[in-house]
């Protein structure tokens, strides 16, 4: 049974990769254990799942070779109950904060005489290849599956080490928004010091007592950098953020960039000018048709005074669709400059900065400041974007531009290639008829 369990062999040999499922079926889930994955986190606490829907992830999940553990939503014995009826290979528990209420977690957890867990489901035995009978799920059970205290709150951080000592407790798993929260540092874009200290004490006291840690993440790079430190069980992403994720990239990719699409709606703009030109250089023809029912002489003076009316109105038109062309650069220009840095300011609320205990690798780069609004002038011939930058050197891991505008706008992250892609439109729009001119970076 034991061989069975994934994630328990995984944690034996070093760090294993697992994902949250929050969204109901077995379809979903199906897919999820397909990606090679350790372990899969049915969540019963935040996620939309009910008891029936948990009880079918489970096996789905299980049939693929995948580890399902469930986390319920309290530290009701009950609850564990079910989850391991269901079949869940173990079962993580939420806000624990004292040696008791995990040694009570261990015994709703296990069979006696470890503990009370009542022994009557017919369903985990086939959760686990190899497991043939009821019988030998109950002889085996207590040693074949995982039991996960989260620790997330200020009281749970200080009984983190009389916690971790507790028997049948396997591992300690951070919780790091609720941590932060809890601890008065709540980890919104940036981890504060007292944070990193508190997940490093958590880290360091599963180790001390012969357990295992494990944290949640937001990305694999995130959760590579918690391995390379030790964690054993991380979290890289889960279907929800997956979705999110990749839909909001590939709308992104299909739409272009901010400025490609700002350049796009002026070019929209200019080409609903030519219609109503069209139209007027075929009225002359409609009107020399009609006055063909009449004499020759009236005709001809006629068509010659239309021809000429005609020659003059479109030269009116085209002088004021190349003023029409000017306004919607210009507001091409504008746009670009607001979309990019709506662009990066997007980009900085969706994503997590990897964070950990020790301090990043020293690595100087070079970092931009803007020290003025970008300005954009656009004309006939071209579309100049001005941008007086100064620099600096900082210690980081992160390759940034920031970017301040003179709005009362907080500091705003932009990637490099967000700002390359900028330039990159502007020179190839209107097939080479606008350029652009950029202060050189220093």
């Amino acid at each position: 049974m034991q061989a069975a369990n994934r994630l328990q062999t995984a944690l034996k040999k070093g760090a294993s990769f697992g994902a949250w499922h929050m969204l109901p079926g077995t379809n979903l889930a199906r897919q999820m254990a397909s990606t090679g994955l350790d372990w899969i986190l049915v969540d019963c606490e935040h996620g939309n799942i009910a008891d029936a829907q948990m009880h079918e992830s489970v096996t789905a999940i299980a049939a693929m070779s995948v580890s399902p553990i469930v986390r319920i939503p309290s530290t009701e014995p009950w609850m564990i109950k079910r989850a391991l009826d269901a079949g869940a290979h173990g079962v993580m528990v939420p806000f624990s904060e004292t040696a008791a209420q995990a040694r009570d977690v261990v015994k709703a957890a296990k069979f006696p005489p470890l503990g009370r867990r009542g022994f009557g489901s017919p369903f985990p035995q086939a959760a686990f290849k190899g497991v043939e009978t009821g019988v030998q799920y109950l002889q085996e059970a207590n040693d074949g599956l995982v039991t996960v205290i989260q620790i997330e709150t200020k009281e749970a951080l200080a009984n983190v080490e009389e916690i971790a000592r507790v028997d049948g407790v396997d591992v300690l798993f951070v919780g790091p928004f609720d941590l932060g929260n809890n601890i008065g540092h709540p980890y919104i874009g940036t981890m504060h010091d007292n944070l990193r200290d508190a997940i490093a004490k958590i880290h360091k006291a599963a180790h001390d007592a012969g357990k295992r840690s494990g944290i949640y993440c937001t990305s694999g790079a995130q959760a590579r950098e918690y391995a390379d430190m030790g964690f054993e069980m991380i979290n890289i992403t889960g279907d929800v953020l997956a979705l999110q994720n990749y839909i909001g990239d590939q709308l992104q990719a299909a739409k272009g960039s901010y400025a490609h699409s700002a350049l796009q709606m002026a070019k929209g703009a200019a080409r609903e000018t030519k219609p109503s030109r069209t139209k007027k250089r075929h009225a002359a023809p409609a009107r020399a048709d009609y006055l063909e029912t009449e004499n020759d002489d009236t005709r001809v003076g006629d068509t010659n005074i239309t021809e000429q009316t005609t020659l003059t109105t479109n030269t009116s038109h085209s002088m004021n669709n190349t003023n029409e062309l000017n306004l919607h650069l210009t507001l091409a220009g504008f746009l670009i400059v607001v979309l990019t840095i709506m662009a990066g300011f997007s980009h900085w609320t969706r994503s997590f900065p990897s964070s950990h205990s020790e301090k990043p690798k020293s690595t100087v780069q070079a970092t931009h400041v803007v020290k003025e609004q970008p300005s954009i002038g656009c004309d006939k011939q071209k579309c100049i974007v001005q941008v007086t930058e100064g620099v600096h050197l900082r210690q980081s891991s992160f390759s940034t531009v920031y970017l301040t505008n003179t709005l009362e706008h907080p500091l705003v992250r932009i990637m490099e290639e967000q700002k390359a892609k900028v330039m990159k439109a502007i020179m190839r729009s209107y097939h080479g008829q606008v350029s652009s001119t950029v202060t050189p970076e220093l």
